[in-house]
């Protein structure tokens, strides 16, 4: 029952790793879907930036100089323009006025007795009359313009606050993922150490325990297979490092078998488990059968072994 726990635990090791190496590329994920985040966090502030600098832009072509305060300056342009508004509507009010007393008065009769009695004094009063209203004109036209470019700062000011409102979002988003990424970062960095342990642990024994097993199987060296990084065995062919995916089925099983004999001497140099082979050869031709024999041989002499076969061919 001891063999059997530590067969299992011999199992859960290597899933650990392959959950490892799963964790370490959800954190690459997660680490590229932050630098999104953070440049588009970028995007909004350089419009919000533009924004901001176009309503400088305008509040200096109207020969104001810009204020710190810029939502308070715009308020007081406002103020101003209801000022001009007010004025407006008293112009309009006292030309009422002034067109009802002409309706009202025979103005060839009041022009015959101001030349008579006053002289040219009413023909002056005319004339000042005439450039208060030019006046007024002028500056009903000026409360115009700056009606439509008060609207248009309205606009912009609308603008700048909504741009404003996304780019605290984006701050509050940003803060909160730029913790996850230094908790990703930090995770990432325990688990490449972990990994560095774990195959600074088991790379070299693992690789020499298969070598010797595949030794037995061949009758020969087996110096062109390597293990990478992620404990995956590669064969030299040439001149590059390749998956062995190419290889035919029953060189794979061989391989696959020396693995996983190198792995069990490697995660247990002390006490031997028993090994269950449930018909491993049946991918092999009668040649390999022979080198097969010789390794379970072999490994017989070390470990207890529970071997099945269902073909008299493949029987130890």
């Amino acid at each position: 029952m001891e063999a059997c726990s530590l067969l299992v635990e011999n199992v859960s090791v290597m899933r650990d790793f392959e959950t490892i190496e799963k964790n370490m590329d959800l954190a690459v994920e997660d680490y590229r879907k932050l630098c999104g985040k953070e440049r588009s966090m970028e995007e909004a502030q350089q419009e919000w930036k533009s924004a901001v600098k176009t309503v400088e832009d305008y509040i200096c072509s109207l020969s104001f100089e810009v204020e710190e305060n810029i939502h308070q300056q715009l308020f007081e342009i406002q103020k101003h323009l209801q000022e001009y508004q007010g004025a407006l509507r008293e112009y309009e009010e006292a030309q009422q006025a002034k067109q009802e007393f002409e309706d009202q008065v025979d103005m060839e009769k009041l022009d015959q007795m101001s030349r008579e009695g006053a002289g040219d004094s009413v023909e002056e009063i005319a004339d000042q009359m005439k450039e208060v209203l030019e006046e007024m004109d002028a500056s009903n036209t000026a409360i115009m313009e700056y009606d439509k470019q008060l609207e248009k700062l309205r606009e912009e000011r609308d603008l700048v606050s909504e741009k404003e409102e996304q780019l605290e979002a984006l701050r509050e988003d940003y803060a909160k993922t730029k913790q996850q990424y230094h908790l990703i970062e930090q995770t990432k960095f325990l688990l490449e150490q972990a990994k560095d342990s774990f195959i600074s642990k088991y790379q070299t024994p693992v690789l020499d325990g298969f070598k010797k097993y595949c030794r037995l199987f061949v009758g020969g060296e087996a110096q062109n297979y390597h293990l990478d990084a992620k404990m995956q065995l590669t064969v030299d062919e040439l001149g590059m490092q390749r998956k062995i995916t190419g290889l035919s089925t029953g060189y794979r099983d061989f391989l696959g078998i020396c693995m996983r004999m190198a792995l069990i001497e490697a995660m247990y140099p002390q006490e031997k488990p028993f090994i269950i082979f449930d018909d491993p050869f049946v991918s092999l031709d009668d040649e390999k059968m022979k080198g097969a024999m010789r390794l379970l041989d072999a490994i017989a002499s070390e470990y207890q072994i529970i071997y099945f076969t269902c073909h008299g061919s493949r029987q130890a």
